[in-house]
């Protein structure tokens, strides 16, 4: 898992330091079939194994919209939110960024805080992804379990 981690920030940097070329389409658009079926795949993963998800985990998962680069198809956005069963608690819905690399759905951005990649020097297809005019409508997300 760590070995992925690694691999995951060194494409990050590369794409990082590659920047753009100029003429490339910007925007996004939805999954293909494929795209949709492996990210779903990789949010349910990462949902059961990843720490950043501990606090939620027994919740039920609902994966919503997922929006993927047209300036960079390695990138893509999901929208989740979740349900304690029990007690109906709703967490407030995520927006997570997620990065193609080794054939892995990374998460590269979230759960959390995004405001970052509208902030400082990002990848122009995660800016693309969040920070849109209709991106920046979102309501804040909520900060990881970790920060407090």
């Amino acid at each position: 898992m760590r070995q992925r981690l690694v691999l995951a920030l060194l494409a990050l940097t590369a794409a990082l330091a590659a920047g753009c070329g100029s003429g490339s389409p910007h925007g996004t658009r939805a999954p293909t079939a494929a795209e949709r079926a492996q990210i779903v795949h990789w949010m349910t993963f990462w949902w059961r194994n990843s720490d950043s998800f501990a606090a939620v985990r027994t919740f039920k998962l609902t994966i919503g919209e997922i929006r993927v680069s047209r300036l960079d198809a390695h990138f893509a956005t999901v929208r989740t939110s979740s349900v304690n069963l029990v007690t109906k608690q709703r967490p407030e819905p995520q927006k997570l960024g997620f990065m193609h690399v080794g054939g892995v759905w990374e998460i590269v951005v979230g759960p959390g805080d995004w405001s970052g990649v509208c902030t400082s020097p990002s990848p122009k297809a995660l800016v693309d992804l969040y920070c849109s005019e209709r991106s920046t409508r979102e309501p804040p997300t909520i900060p990881s379990a970790s920060s407090s």
